[in-house]
């Protein structure tokens, strides 16, 4: 029996697919209000307006259609010092805050992907001032990261570091990574920083790596290490199929010791499914292109007359390898980034 491992792009369909999109649009706004900004001179008050960009509201479950009224305008009202009016649809609401026009543009998608519990949101604003000059360089750097996840493991120290927010009454609290890993997540400039918070998919998927009673740092690392591989494109998409990736990955990861014995180091490499994945948004169909793999097919016909492979081992995966591209007995190791 050949092993076939797990693709993540078989899962991110229909719902998942559109949730997909709105996390990426999260992570477009919140860029283009940083870059707006000048990040240095950002209050307590201002980072707490950060936060609230990536929270939605539910109801059984389910976020609300209006959750950008009582969170996304008041606080890029705040931010951009105007006075919060909410007219009747949001086009005509961010065209009466006068923003900028790259924040308008990426304000007007679906975003707010984080049900942070309510307990926690107004004592989190006098958190953020508390920590305010700790939070001013936790953003500055997120948004600077390296290809490099040498950087990531050393931010997610200094997150794992912060005191917890404290409830109202301040008999509990929640621990700073509930509260900036989906800001740091968004602004990561290649998307491979993960969110790790309360939800239960994210425990479960923890669980299953056995990440769950490690450092912050250690779940960086264990997540990070997924990005690349079946099909996990980046850290929003272990965000989307948290659930599903529990469930299957730790069957395709090699045993301690070992590598599964049916597997090979490397194969040819195929033509990559090309077919594009469609998500409905408001009755209108969204088509979605699989970049990756039209590149690596594009790569294929360039490279025609040369030997190419895949690494198809779960600790060793790499897009292609050009044996003796030289013609001197050196080979060349190819990643194709969409």
């Amino acid at each position: 029996m050949v092993f076939k491992p797990f693709n993540a792009q078989e899962s991110l369909r229909g719902s998942l697919a559109e949730w997909y999109e709105t996390e990426k649009n999260t992570a477009t706004l919140l860029k283009a209000v940083l870059k707006s900004l000048k990040i240095p001179t950002l209050s307590g008050d201002d980072l707490w307006s950060v936060l609230r960009l990536t929270w939605i509201t539910t109801v059984h479950g389910n976020p609300t259609p209006d959750h950008w009224k009582r969170l996304k305008v008041p606080a890029l009202a705040e931010l951009y010092h105007r006075s919060c009016e909410v007219l009747g649809d949001l086009p005509a609401t961010l065209k009466r805050l006068d923003l900028p026009l790259t924040v308008t543009e990426a304000a007007a998608p679906k975003t707010g992907f984080v049900n942070f519990r309510n307990v926690w949101r107004n004592s989190c604003r006098t958190w953020c001032t508390a920590n305010k000059k700790a939070l001013i360089g936790i953003v500055t750097e997120a948004m600077q990261l390296p290809a490099n996840d040498q950087a990531r493991y050393e931010l997610a120290k200094r997150i794992g570091s912060l005191s917890a927010v404290p409830s109202p009454d301040e008999k509990s609290s929640v621990g700073a990574p509930a509260v900036l890993t989906p800001v740091v997540a968004c602004l990561d400039p290649w998307l491979r920083f993960p969110v790790i918070n309360g939800r239960g998919e994210i425990g479960a998927l923890l669980r299953s790596l056995k990440l769950a009673d490690g450092d912050l740092q250690r779940q960086v690392k264990g997540i990070t290490s997924l990005v690349g591989q079946f099909g996990i494109e980046d850290a929003l998409t272990v965000d989307v199929l948290a659930d599903v990736i529990a469930k299957h990955i730790p069957k395709s990861l090699p045993a301690a010791g070992g590598h599964p014995s049916e597997q090979q180091d490397a194969s040819d490499l195929p033509y990559l499914d090309e077919a594009e994945r469609e998500a409905t948004r408001k009755s209108q169909s969204v088509t979605y292109r699989n970049r990756h793999n039209k590149i690596t097919n594009t790569l294929r016909e360039l490279l025609r007359t040369h030997k190419l492979s895949q690494g198809t081992r779960p600790d060793s995966r790499y897009a292609v390898l050009v044996k003796n591209y030289d013609q001197n007995g050196r080979d060349l190791l190819i990643e194709v980034k969409s």
